[in-house]
């Protein structure tokens, strides 16, 4: 099942209605300024990566939420995150924080169109995401009852990945390191970070790779993916 959780400020609105042959999403109560509003969709462009992404996440407004959805069919989201990136080459794994994992991390500055944006509850786990379009706005696919929709990014809270067309999401030929990750991989990464070699990666083994990660400049989310490897000579 994948790992996702209402968003509690994510907003409803309306059903789409086709208008001319045109699909659009329609606002409730007005103008959609307010935080967490649902814009109407800009022309779509496909001249760079991001504006690829950007442009096949934009086919599917209004599309339905449904949990555990992978299809335009319905899609909850990180069925429709990992739909959108398939369609331009590029395999990510099925749920939030597998997703989170597979990708190089960026700083919240570094976010460029097309981007994955991941929501972390307070404990690091990933309980929601959708696809950075630019303007302080996001295509997600929110919660039952509402649909595939350009939203204001309502929250600050928020981590930044960003995956390769072409070749997959960089890095995921090497397994990713995390909490419960056991073996010699871990023994390794326990080794090279100071942490007891015991082969199981726990809680004080995430306290040493945030330290590093820290050190390294990297963002501090104590799991072990493709840029903290490089950092680490892994």
């Amino acid at each position: 099942m994948p790992t996702h959780a209402r968003a509690k400020h994510a907003p409803k609105h309306a059903r789409p209605s086709r208008t001319a042959g045109r699909l659009m999403v329609l606002t409730t109560g007005g103008a959609a300024a307010a935080a967490g509003g649902v814009l109407s969709a800009p022309p779509a462009h496909a001249s760079t990566q991001g504006d690829q992404v950007v442009s096949v996440a934009s086919r599917y407004v209004g599309d339905p939420y449904l949990w555990g959805g992978t299809s335009p069919a319905g899609f909850d989201c990180s069925g429709y995150v990992q739909y959108v990136f398939h369609q331009v080459g590029v395999q990510l794994p099925r749920t939030t924080n597998e997703q989170y994992a597979a990708v190089p991390h960026l700083s919240a500055d570094q976010k460029q169109p097309g981007d994955s944006m991941f929501l972390p509850d307070s404990s690091g786990s990933i309980y929601h995401e959708g696809i950075y379009a630019g303007q302080n706005s996001w295509w997600v696919s929110s919660h039952t009852g509402t649909v595939v929709s350009l939203q204001t990014i309502w929250t600050s809270n928020y981590l930044i990945g960003r995956a390769t067309t072409g070749g997959g999401a960089p890095g995921s030929a090497q397994p990713v390191l995390q909490l419960g990750s056991t073996g010699p991989a871990v023994v390794l990464l326990q080794r090279r970070i100071g942490a007891a070699p015991d082969g199981d990666f726990g809680p004080l083994t995430r306290q040493a790779v945030i330290h590093a990660q820290r050190v390294h400049g990297l963002n501090p989310d104590g799991v072990v993916g493709p840029l903290t490897r490089a950092a680490l000579g892994l």
